[in-house]
């Protein structure tokens, strides 16, 4: 709602209304929002945007987003919402963003992956240890970075390595010079 105050200004009632302008902008800073005088409501219910219940206040979440701090859905409604989305979508949501994130990322569905892993034999297709390393239980996507093809599917570590070597055949020379020395 917008309050007397904002909607003609306080400098403009000031200054083109003279004594009375001034008078009435010390009386509006006194009493805040003018559109609080006006709501019959008291600020301890809210309607639900779903049900259009009007419920206590402490039926509905916090959200800085809005006017009043409140989500516009009660407790109840967003969760029956939210259970209803999960029903819809059985595999669940982190499955699909798993999904959405191989194809955006990397241009491969997860039928591409799976055969990647079997054509490794679920081994990191560098060192060829069996252990994941810290991808929650995923092989990370190896690619090329200026051509974006995917070469293969690496443990954490060896990700991490070549990475950290420039993700070049001179940078992996250079180490291995190095340790050979």
């Amino acid at each position: 709602m917008r309050t007397l105050r904002g909607s003609i200004g306080l400098a403009y009632v000031s200054h083109n209304w003279g004594l009375a302008g001034r008078v009435l902008k010390v009386i509006l800073k006194s009493i805040g929002p003018v559109s609080s005088l006006f709501n019959s409501k008291d600020n301890t219910m809210k309607t639900c945007a779903t049900c259009k219940e009007q419920l206590p206040i402490e039926a509905f979440g916090n959200l800085k987003d809005t006017k009043d701090g409140l989500a516009r859905r009660c407790k109840t409604c967003l969760n029956e919402s939210n259970r209803a989305s999960k029903a819809r979508r059985p595999e669940g949501h982190k499955a699909q963003q798993r999904v959405s994130w191989l194809l955006r990322n990397y241009g491969i569905t997860v039928e591409d992956y799976d055969k990647m892993v079997v054509s490794q034999g679920d081994r990191c297709g560098c060192c060829g240890k069996s252990d994941k390393g810290y991808r929650r239980g995923y092989w990370c996507v190896d690619h090329c970075h200026t051509t974006m093809r995917v070469r293969g599917l690496l443990c954490g570590s060896c990700n991490k390595a070549i990475g950290q070597l420039g993700d070049t055949k001179e940078g992996v020379q250079k180490a291995l010079d190095y340790l050979t020395l």
